[in-house]
C-alpha cells in the first residue's frame, strides 16, 4: 500500500507541473473538432451519464429492480454503488474547497487560495472522475465480466473533463485514485457474497 501511495504522489507531481501543457493541448484539439456533429453529441451523452445525480438514481433503479426480480446481486450493486457515490461526494466536496484550487478557465494551474468557497476554485480532485470510478470499481467487481466496460465509461468521464477545460489531468487523476480508494474500501468492508458471474449458475446463485 505503501508503494502505491508512493507511485500515486510522484505521478501527481508530475502531473501538476505538466497540467498547463497538456490542458493548452486540450484546448487546441476542442477548437479543431468541437463543431462536429458526434463529438456534440458525446458531449451532451457525457454531461448526462457523469452527472453525480444521474448517477444516484441509476444506483437507486438498479436497487429497486434488483429487490423487485430478487436479483441479489443487482440490488447489492446499487445499495453499495449509492452508498460510495454518497461517500465520495462528500469527501471531494470537503477536498475541493479545502483546498482552493482555480479551474483551468481562470488561466493559472499553480493558483490554490486555500479553504474557500469561491465559484471558480474548486478544480482539486475532479468530482466526476471521483464518482465515475467509484462506482466502476463497485459494479466491475459484482460483475467481472463487463469490468472493461465500466472501467471504460469512467475514463471516458475523466479524461472529457480536460476537454471541457474544468480540470487539470493532476486534477481528474487525483479523482481517479481516490475514487478507486473508496470504491475498495466499501468492497472490502460489505462484500457481496456471490461467487464469479456464471451463465449457467447466475440464476441459481443469486436465489440462494
Amino acid at each position: 500500500m505503501g508503494r502505491l501511495i508512493t507511485t500515486f504522489l510522484l505521478s501527481l507531481v508530475i502531473f501538476f507541473f505538466e497540467d498547463s501543457y497538456i490542458q493548452s493541448q486540450f484546448k487546441l484539439i476542442k477548437e479543431y473538432i468541437e463543431n462536429y456533429f458526434f463529438i456534440r453529441l458525446i458531449d451532451s451523452s457525457i454531461d448526462i451519464i457523469g452527472n453525480g445525480g444521474y448517477q444516484a438514481a441509476f444506483c437507486i433503479f438498479l436497487f429497486a429492480v434488483g429487490m423487485l426480480f430478487r436479483k441479489k446481486r443487482l440490488s447489492y450493486a446499487g445499495k453499495y454503488g449509492l452508498f460510495s457515490l454518497l461517500t465520495a461526494s462528500v469527501i471531494v466536496q470537503f477536498l475541493k474547497h479545502l483546498i482552493g484550487r482555480a479551474r483551468p478557465r481562470l488561466d493559472n494551474a499553480y493558483l490554490f487560495i486555500g479553504p474557500s468557497i469561491k465559484d471558480g476554485f474548486d478544480s482539486f480532485p475532479s468530482g466526476h472522475a471521483f464518482g465515475a470510478f467509484t462506482l466502476a470499481v463497485i459494479f466491475s467487481n459484482v460483475y467481472p465480466r463487463s469490468g472493461i466496460i465500466f472501467y471504460g465509461i469512467a475514463s471516458t468521464i475523466s479524461l472529457w473533463r480536460l476537454y471541457d477545460n474544468s480540470h487539470f489531468l493532476s486534477d481528474v487523476f487525483a479523482g481517479m485514485f481516490l475514487g478507486m480508494i473508496i470504491g475498495r474500501w466499501f468492497l472490502n468492508k460489505y462484500p457481496h457474497k456471490y461467487p464469479p458471474e456464471s451463465a449457467a449458475t447466475d440464476s441459481k446463485t443469486e436465489k440462494g
